[in-house]
């Protein structure tokens, strides 16, 4: 007699007759054969569907994070002139010189600057300014002060008085933190508040003094052991015989690093009175950060940035290597360039294949900021200052800068903070 198949059981089962199975024997093992293929099918299924959860659920964090940033971008275009409300300020104090970093052991970003106490005015940042650490959550901020971490120390050091203009990275090769800045030191009592500091021979005293200086650390908190040498040295009788100051540092893949520097000639008074100009210079160092770091190649005897055969008059330069291959530079102009229309105590951009031949500078910030968020409605104004460029790649060292951290001084004298600005993305 014809049977019908029973409903729900495995094609082997599904015979038009149950003479078609051999014995129960074998009816018994093609079941069970079906209940395992059944339940492994179960279990993948959920397995399936759990990573299809995980995948819905995940992109409500990277939606809204910045889009992969293009490998090696031009960054002139990318660069905003608009400030909200991150950065970095702090009550009864001037800020200056900020750094950021992401620190991999707790995934937040540390802003390195100086401060000074407000009341001593702006001129003693050179004898009055400490390094002291913030954390935020967001790379533009806002941040929190969190310790002083390069204050004074015994002033027969050569920066026994004074740590300013930190820079702070992290070795790809050892993983080590190393915070560069500039120090001084001198023979006279340091300026106390609340009585503004004033005294311009011993503002020059102090200033000529200025050196760069190293720190490094296992960690982005500390402790940081200082180098209690120089880093480099002026070299009397050469164009950068009077100081070296303003260090911005490229730490490579294998460990060796590149340092630019601000100098001139001469110190006070002779300085004034030759009507120095200030120039950047390279230095290079085989054995890493911590030096020695040693003048070498065709400008190892002249400022190493020039245009149409001029060296140009800069300051406050931030270096930066995108791939192994082009060089970057914001710097601020300290006179006019005439042929390009450009004014003093402006940022310009410039690039180079080789740290010789640069490219023609363009204008990147103008002193003009658009000021937006703390409930305000937004304004658009021309600064005092708006100087130490430090750039933020948030998107990996070889993507485009993500944002710009700026010294920022609204009103002539008046009280000094740090800005972040966030760049656009490339088309």
């Amino acid at each position: 007699m014809q049977q019908r198949a029973i409903p729900g059981s495995p094609r082997s089962l599904r015979a038009s007759s149950f003479d078609d199975v051999e014995s129960p024997g074998k009816l018994k093992a093609a079941f069970q054969s079906w209940r395992v293929k059944r339940r492994r099918a179960l279990v993948l299924g959920a397995l399936l569907s759990l990573l299809l959860l995980r995948w819905a659920i995940q992109p409500r964090h990277t939606q809204n994070a910045r889009p992969s940033a293009p490998h090696c971008a031009e960054p002139l275009p990318l660069m905003r002139h608009e400030v909200g409300d991150g950065g970095f300020q702090m009550d009864g104090y001037n800020v200056w010189g900020g750094s950021a970093i992401h620190a991999p052991e707790d995934g937040r970003w540390h802003l390195f600057a100086s401060r000074w106490p407000e009341s001593l005015g702006h001129n003693a940042w050179v004898t009055s300014s400490e390094v002291v650490r913030a954390t935020a959550d967001a790379p533009d901020g806002p941040y929190t002060f969190e310790e002083v971490v390069l204050g004074p120390r015994d002033p027969g050091f050569f920066d026994g008085r004074m740590a300013h203009n930190p820079t702070v990275h992290r070795d790809p090769a050892s993983g080590r933190y190393y915070l560069f800045y500039i120090g001084t030191t001198y023979n006279f009592e340091p300026p106390r508040p609340p009585a503004p500091f004033d005294n311009r021979t011993q503002y020059e005293l102090a200033w000529n003094g200025k050196r760069i200086g190293v720190a490094t650390a296992t960690s982005v908190r500390g402790p940081w052991r200082r180098k209690d040498e120089t880093l480099l040295p002026p070299r009397p009788g050469m164009w950068d015989g009077g100081i070296t100051s303003n260090p911005s540092v490229v730490i490579h893949g294998n460990g060796s690093a590149t340092l630019m520097y601000k100098s001139m000639k001469h110190t006070y008074p002779e300085r004034t009175v030759k009507k120095d100009s200030f120039y950047l210079g390279i230095a290079f160092s085989k054995a890493g950060p911590w030096g020695p770091f040693v003048r070498t190649g065709p400008s190892w005897n002249r400022p190493a940035v020039s245009w149409a055969g001029r060296p140009l008059t800069l300051e406050d330069p931030f270096l930066w290597r995108c791939g192994g291959g082009t060089w970057h530079l914001l710097a601020k102009t300290m006179g006019r360039i005439d042929a390009l229309g450009l004014r003093d105590a402006q940022l310009i951009y410039t690039n180079s294949s080789d740290l010789e031949a640069w490219a023609e500078p363009q204008l990147a910030y103008n002193r003009t900021l658009t000021f937006r968020g703390g409930g305000a409605a937004a304004r658009t104004a021309s600064v005092a200052r708006l100087e130490r460029p430090q750039l933020i790649f948030a998107d990996g060292p070889d993507a485009a800068p993500s944002h710009g951290l700026f010294g920022l001084m609204e009103r002539k004298q008046g009280t000094c903070r740090n800005v972040a600005v966030p760049f656009g993305r490339a088309a």
